[in-house]
């Protein structure tokens, strides 16, 4: 996952623009139209930027994960791969950490948001240092 995507995804959980479920990446409910929980939302911004990644539109991923936080993320990851939202087991790791934050606490998108912020955003920044440094013993 780069920086970029990180910023993008915490702007969007802010934006107050998804309406915010647990338990699925992305359902449809009646009354409420689509919910998504906080890797649904991250999932969402890949898919627009990648479309192809789906064969069957939104509704790919309209699924419950009856309370099974691994099949979530481990059903997403051929977007997850593709897309380059995940480039290392860490980022899977990642995505378990926020399907379960969202999930199993009671947080909501701004909660998830300042999680990424901080703990995600110091782990990519840890991540990128070290790769600095392996490419400098490289050269």
């Amino acid at each position: 996952m780069t920086i970029e995507f990180l910023d993008q995804w915490i702007a969007a959980l802010r934006s107050g623009a998804f309406t915010e479920t647990k338990g699925s990446l992305r359902i449809v409910k009646d009354g409420k139209g689509e919910c998504f929980c906080a890797l649904g939302v991250g999932v969402e911004l890949i898919l627009d930027k990648y479309p192809r990644l789906t064969k069957h539109g939104r509704i790919g991923y309209d699924f419950r994960c009856n309370d099974d936080t691994k099949l979530a993320v481990s059903s997403m990851v051929p977007i997850l791969d593709e897309s380059g939202f995940v480039d290392s087991n860490e980022d899977y790791d990642l995505a378990l950490k926020v399907a379960e934050y969202n999930d199993l606490h009671h947080t909501n998108f701004n909660d998830v948001a300042l999680m990424l912020d901080v703990v995600v955003r110091k782990q990519l920044l840890d991540r990128e240092a070290r790769r600095g440094e392996k490419t400098k013993e490289e050269v």
